[in-house]
């Protein structure tokens, strides 16, 4: 396993959603998701500076947790808390 991939794998969540990715809206970017319930945009995260970059801005992620083979979404807890 990749060092980025080690990170997005263990990130927890303080507080982790129900949602399921595929049942977002679409936005313009690729990678951003928008989820109605929350009014908010939902960034996938892929690897270690994208998660750094959410944890920054207080954004709520997507993750893809290959033990669940779903994707995991919520916010992210800071290493840091």
């Amino acid at each position: 396993m990749s060092k980025s991939n080690k990170v997005t794998s263990f990130c927890q969540f303080k507080y982790q959603c129900d949602k399921k990715w595929n049942r977002l809206h679409k936005t313009e970017q690729i990678d951003v998701k928008y989820c109605p319930k929350c009014q908010t945009n939902v960034h996938l995260v892929i690897n270690e500076e994208l998660l750094k970059i959410a944890l920054e801005n207080k954004d709520c992620i997507a993750r893809y947790s290959e033990e669940t083979e779903t994707f995991l979404m919520g916010y992210p807890s800071s290493p840091y808390e």
